[in-house]
């Protein structure tokens, strides 16, 4: 018998210079990554909202100890321009910057990090 912990994270989106800074949390399924918020049995709930945030959720759900989790962190990556340049030219597209980091579900039913992965 596999026992459940309840683990929560929380996916947001808050503006950031050049754009938007996004987090969004993944677990690995049998075949892929889902969206935490489309586990089975997950539910979100909105958190109010602060000065500078588009939207914050807090995703509660239950898993199995040893779970995959995958933390997805993106941001605006974009050249800085002076004042003069921007207001002169065209504006440049903003490129997106992302991190991965992987955290597992341990035996106390914390999520701790994992080491770096490479990507094969």
């Amino acid at each position: 018998m596999q026992v459940h912990t309840r683990i929560e994270v929380v996916t947001s989106e808050i503006v950031a210079e050049g754009g938007t800074s996004t987090t969004t949390w993944f677990i690995r399924g049998s075949e892929s990554w889902i969206p935490a918020a489309n586990w089975p049995e997950a539910t979100s709930e909105s958190s109010d909202v602060v000065p500078g945030a588009v939207h914050e959720n807090r995703v509660a759900l239950e898993a199995p100890r040893g779970t995959l989790f995958m933390r997805v962190h993106s941001r605006p990556a974009f050249e800085r321009q002076s004042r003069l340049v921007q207001l002169t030219q065209a504006p440049k597209t903003s490129h997106q910057s992302v991190e991965r980091e992987y955290f597992r579900v341990s035996q106390g039913g914390q999520l701790l990090q994992e080491r770096p992965r490479t990507q094969h």
